[in-house]
């Protein structure tokens, strides 16, 4: 007798720690390299790594909000 729900059980928890470790992958990059610029070269390094995507998220919605085609 085969027990398919063992094998469905077993495939939802392969899909489910496979995205758990590269959720966990992609924070450790995000986090690690400015941490390590800040202990090799300087955290001036880390603190413009990490405010880059602030600072265009923020011009994009600076405009969105003012509307307009772009000309």
């Amino acid at each position: 007798m085969h027990d398919t729900e063992f094998f469905k059980k077993l495939v939802e928890n392969i899909v489910m720690w496979s995205f758990v470790i590269v959720i966990a992958a992609l924070a450790l990059t995000i986090l690690g390299l400015p941490l390590y610029l800040a202990l090799t070269v300087d955290w001036k390094f880390a603190l413009i790594y990490l405010l880059y995507p602030v600072v265009l998220m923020v011009m994009a919605a600076l405009a969105a909000s003012r509307g307009g085609d772009g000309e």
